[in-house]
């Protein structure tokens, strides 16, 4: 059988393994809550690296790869020896020799993990969710809080599924936990029963220790033929209060969590069915009005969200595009895409189905995917540009930049020469960055929690 890999991007790895307070999903490298993501190129621990790859390895066995045609496994039960019973859910908790409070199941020796873990800072508490999988008790959906000061981590809420031919059972094992404001999370509240179950969007309230649903059974199983969804990627707006969700088999949903209008197209827009890096083909706008997405047809379409077509971009022949086909401006006003001639050594990084590369043209659209003109690299076959960030919502700031190939492998490069540029895409004028001003601007630092999910622990930090 084939397994899915959950090799998430950068931001969905943190968010789900070394959690952030903004998990991102962006399984497509960007945005908030990409799935979620998060996203994989942290380098502050090689210990904490090598864990989180041996977790990941464990938690592929337990998802099924419907899509690909793959039966359920269930893992060998561990001798009766190494395990107890545990109250599920429950956690103890005590000081390491650092003075960091440390939490492990209640009741479990060895044979157990945990896995996907997700982090919220409110204020004045911390919010952990995570699974804990522990032979035949199956998964156990924890949401954990702890108060600063306080020797003990309380379990707010969970949920258990024991049955890995449960059609629901993918779909459980992913995480989403957002933050609605200081005092209450948005989590995706699973309801297991022995044939299947339902999935709400509920909130959770810190000050009341209240689930309230706010959403009920929104996502239907498909049909008979495609059993076991899961939620692959979602994109959360806090300052709209947009919740956009995409499953692998193409559910989308958008929750307008502001008195606004949800929408739920009726078709679907799935996966790509080779996709198991956790690559999207589907690329919302950062203000969840639009969306693009790459059916495989050489062409990619643009979205209202409610499933309406609009303009279509055809993708360049030989040449290459990175797997994130198209790029967004933080208003969501300006999409692009980058490309280059094959070979040539433009090669930054590679994977079965991901693709970074030293652009050699970039092209705007406006969000309906209507052409709004293209810059190109200085002369040259070394020459390469990116967009490093926006400066407002048509002004871009490209960094211009010689590349040199890393070594006798077929990707990897070095930049050279940077020099930074203004660019307006709607008047197709640029102007010279004046001592890399605009590049300091483009420099955004994130706040990240400094709690640890690790594969037997949940580390929180001397308070």
């Amino acid at each position: 059988m084939k397994k899915v890999e959950w090799l998430l991007p950068t931001m969905v790895a943190a968010g789900l393994l070394l959690a952030s307070c903004s998990p991102t999903s962006d399984p497509g490298k960007g945005g908030e809550g990409a799935g979620e993501n998060t996203s994989s190129s942290m380098k502050e621990s090689v210990q904490q690296a090598e864990a989180q790859n041996t977790n990941a390895q464990k938690a592929s066995a337990h998802v099924k790869q419907e899509a690909q045609g793959g039966t359920p496994e269930t893992p060998e039960p561990p001798p009766e020896a190494q395990q107890d019973k545990w109250t599920s859910g429950d956690f103890n908790a005590s000081r390491n020799a650092d003075g960091a409070l440390v939490a492990v199941p209640a009741g479990l020796k060895e044979d157990y993990f945990i896995d996907n873990g997700a982090v919220v800072e409110l204020e004045g508490e911390t919010l952990v969710m995570a699974n804990v999988f522990s032979g035949d008790e199956g998964a156990v959906k924890v949401m954990l809080s702890r108060k600063p000061g306080e020797a003990e981590v309380k379990t707010v809420w969970s949920e258990t599924i024991t049955d890995t031919n449960n059609r629901r059972y993918n779909a459980f094992i992913r995480q989403l936990m957002v933050k609605l404001d200081e005092t209450r999370v948005l989590f995706l509240e699973p309801e297991i029963t022995n044939n299947g179950g339902k999935f709400h969007l509920s909130e959770f309230n810190a000050r009341t220790g209240k689930v309230t649903r706010i959403r009920e059974d929104f996502w239907p199983l498909l049909n008979d033929k495609y059993d076991y969804d899961y939620m692959y990627q979602y994109r959360w707006d806090s300052g709209r209060k947009k919740l956009f969700l995409q499953s692998y088999l193409g559910l989308v949903r958008v929750f307008d969590l502001q008195g606004g209008k949800d929408e739920a197209p009726e078709r679907l827009f799935r996966v790509i069915p080779h996709s198991t890096t956790g690559i999207p083909s589907l690329f919302p706008s950062p203000d969840l009005e639009r969306f693009v997405h790459d059916d495989e047809s050489g062409k990619v379409t643009f979205y209202k969200m409610d499933g309406t077509p609009l303009g279509k971009i055809k993708l360049p022949a030989d040449k290459y595009v990175p797997s994130e086909k198209v790029k967004w401006n933080p208003a969501g006003s300006i999409a692009w895409m980058e490309s280059s001639p094959e070979g040539q050594g433009r090669i930054k990084d590679i994977d079965i189905d991901y693709l970074s590369i030293a652009p050699q043209r970039i092209d705007f659209y406006d969000k309906d995917g209507k052409a709004l003109g293209s810059i190109r690299a200085e002369a040259g076959d070394d020459r390469a540009l990116d967009i490093v960030s926006w400066l407002d919502a048509s002004t871009a700031l490209v960094k211009s930049y010689k590349f040199v190939p890393t070594g006798d492998d077929s990707y990897g490069i070095e930049e050279k020469e940077a020099t930074y540029y203004a660019y307006n895409v709607l008047l197709k004028k640029k102007r010279r960055s004046p001592g890399g001003t605009e590049k300091e601007k483009a420099q955004v630092s994130k706040e990240q929690t400094k709690v640890i999910v690790g594969t037997k622990e949940i580390v929180f930090p001397e308070d």
